[in-house]
């Protein structure tokens, strides 16, 4: 209740409510944790509620100082922001991106000590959905290239090797690479 007097005594009484609007509130809309280890494909969508709309969304400088309610392209790791609502009342948030675990080289089974004009075989483990790619030095795949085997024929003497790319359903990769003497 306001009172005003004035300056003959006569007084008016005035019921005043202030009110305040809700205090900022945040979700997350969807959050893409990071699809291979070491990389940078993670995102995070926020929405905001409460407060005084427009709102401003500032992302801390590890995400290259992103705006809005979107920040993209980020590695695993906690990110900080900072929601402003027209009023200028804030909000910081924390949110964690994950990542897969980095893979592990695989090991490459066969030979390493061979003679010139042979073929020797080598493979790894078969893993369902993975794919395998290939790379020799001192000779030539025969067979298997795009399969967990291959057969190598050795044509080179001297220092040689055997290796695979292996990619996994997401698109990760591991590469894998042993040393043949030839």
């Amino acid at each position: 209740i306001l009172e005003v007097t004035d300056n003959i005594g006569q007084t008016l009484s005035i019921e005043v409510e202030i009110s305040e609007p809700d205090e900022i509130a945040w979700d997350i809309v969807e959050l893409i944790d990071a699809i291979c280890y070491g990389e940078a494909t993670g995102s995070v969508e926020i929405s905001v509620e409460g407060g005084t709309s427009p709102y401003t969304v500032q992302w801390d400088p590890n995400t290259d100082d992103q705006t809005g309610f979107l920040a993209v392209e980020l590695n695993a790791g906690t990110y900080f922001a900072t929601i402003t609502d027209d009023n200028g009342c804030t909000l910081a948030i924390a949110v964690e991106i994950g990542e897969e675990d980095p893979l592990t080289p695989l090991t490459i089974l066969g030979p390493t000590q061979v003679d010139e004009g042979t073929e020797t075989n080598y493979e790894v483990e078969d893993i369902e959905g993975w794919s395998y790619e290939w790379f020799v030095a001192g000779g030539e795949i025969t067979a298997g290239q795009g399969t967990s085997a291959i057969t190598v024929s050795w044509t080179s003497p001297g220092d040689g090797s055997v290796g695979v790319i292996a990619e996994n359903p997401s698109g990760c990769e591991t590469i894998s690479s042993t040393g043949i003497t030839i």
